[in-house]
């Protein structure tokens, strides 16, 4: 296994923070109206939980499995 120096660290950061970014902007591009309602109901449910983060992780488990739900393909 190779070490990696902080600068390749860094490097490695720069370019996951890149393909997060993309992949959620493809994501965001690509969705049904049904998962745009989802993450609506997801994101106003967890602002109501932010302050109790035991809570909060009981929430995410739920949301988790909806989102492995089958998905549809998109040809681009």
């Amino acid at each position: 296994m190779a070490e990696l120096d902080p600068q390749m660290i860094d490097e490695l950061y720069f370019m996951r923070q890149e393909l997060e970014g993309t992949a959620a902007w493809l994501a965001a591009r690509n969705a049904s109206m049904a998962e745009v309602r989802l993450m609506r109901l997801i994101v106003d449910e967890e602002a109501e939980l932010l302050d109790s983060p035991s809570l909060l992780g009981r929430l995410t488990i739920p949301c988790i499995r909806q989102s492995r739900a089958p998905r549809r393909t998109v040809i681009l």
